[in-house]
């Protein structure tokens, strides 16, 4: 998989601290180098003939060079490069996915919104649901004393969300590859929800009989085991965006790496609105790979 390349959309205040330490982590553990990019909406009363169009352009373009100017400056303390910037007319949720075609760009990195309080904002919904190279989402707010836990040094703890379905066993096999490349250490997780196999395959009842989900997860684990012998693996339990949060947090991970759709027991974390909810509550980044 090709990581040499990330682009970054910002707005014109630029990047928080903590976005940009997750960012440094990412490109800390591939040598990958940053395209900046802010998409300059006009409104749609700014015709071509309105008198100040090209003085707010100007004033946007000016305030662009000072984030682009202390965004590298700050990278550049992590020892990350910016290889270059672009500043773009038209409607972000177009402009991005556009965008990271025509500058060969590998992966798109979104900084998230307000953590729990809001929906996913439109741009990077659309980004996550339409991109077809991997989208990195990246924590934005520092509330609650948040502070770098340490130098960006690359990924050591990476937790690999699966269903066990073909789809997701590609996606766990990228990312244990790219686990290995940057010298981390991987764990596969199966996400059980109190409802049978055939239940959850079929969207129908509820589990009546506990044993039948503790056998089922009994044999899930040793699968885990047989299918990723080099990756630690666990079965958690719970709501699948939710447990998938929690078991981040727990155990330190630096990103969370799951497919971008998937069948089976976890269809709803792998697409819809639990991803959205997985990228809107996760604490740490999360990489949503493509299935090519």
């Amino acid at each position: 998989m090709q990581l040499d390349t990330v682009l970054v959309p910002l707005p014109m205040e630029g990047a928080s601290t903590r976005t940009l330490h997750g960012l440094a982590n990412f490109c800390r553990s591939f040598d990958t180098e940053v395209r900046l990019l802010h998409v300059r909406d006009m409104p749609s009363w700014f015709s071509p003939q309105f008198v100040g169009r090209d003085e707010y352009a100007r004033t946007v373009e000016n305030a662009w060079r000072k984030t682009v100017e202390v965004t590298t400056e700050k990278l550049g303390r992590y020892g990350v490069t910016v290889r270059g910037d672009d500043l773009i007319d038209g409607n972000p949720r177009q402009v991005i996915i556009e965008h990271a075609a025509t500058a060969a760009s590998d992966v798109i990195a979104i900084p998230r919104r307000n953590r729990g309080k809001v929906l996913l904002g439109r741009t990077a919904k659309r980004v996550l649901r339409v991109s077809t190279v991997p989208v990195l989402s990246l924590p934005a707010l520092e509330s609650g004393g948040w502070a770098p836990p340490s130098p960006p040094e690359g990924w050591k703890r990476v937790l690999v969300p699966t269903d066990l379905s073909e789809i997701a066993d590609k996606a766990t096999a990228t990312a244990l590859e790219l686990t290995e490349r940057c010298g981390g250490k991987a764990t596969v997780a199966y996400v059980a929800e109190d409802v049978a196999p055939l239940a959850v395959a079929l969207d129908q009842m509820p589990v009546q009989d506990p044993k039948v989900l503790e056998a089922f997860i009994d044999e899930v684990s040793k699968q885990l085991v047989r299918q990723y012998p080099g990756a630690d693996s666990k079965v958690l339990r719970g709501r699948a965006a939710d447990a998938v949060v929690a078991e981040a947090n727990e155990s330190n991970a630096d990103v969370v790496v799951l497919a971008a759709q998937g069948k089976g027991a976890v269809t709803r974390l792998l697409l819809g609105s639990t991803t959205e909810r997985l990228v809107r509550l996760s604490d740490v980044p999360v990489l949503v790979l493509r299935e090519s």
